[in-house]
């Protein structure tokens, strides 16, 4: 059939888990605009304790999202 295309995705989930917290925000933010704190530590801002640990783990759901191709289908 030509009316229609299949492409095949592929996730490296190894390499993925190994990107830093700046690298998770980093790319994040280029599809979303993200939090205040996160905005302000890919920045370097310097953040109070408690700002740094919702970054941790907002970075941490973001990660999972980047590996699921789900999130990028419209």
């Amino acid at each position: 059939m030509s009316n229609h295309t299949h492409t095949v995705l592929h996730v490296d989930e190894e390499q993925a888990q190994n990107w830093s917290i700046h690298d998770v925000l980093s790319r994040w933010h280029c599809l979303h605009k993200g939090t205040l704190f996160t905005q302000q530590y890919v920045r370097g801002d310097v953040l109070p304790d408690f700002a740094l640990a919702l970054v941790e783990s907002s970075a941490e759901v973001y990660r999972n999202r980047l590996m699921d191709i789900s999130w990028f289908i419209p």
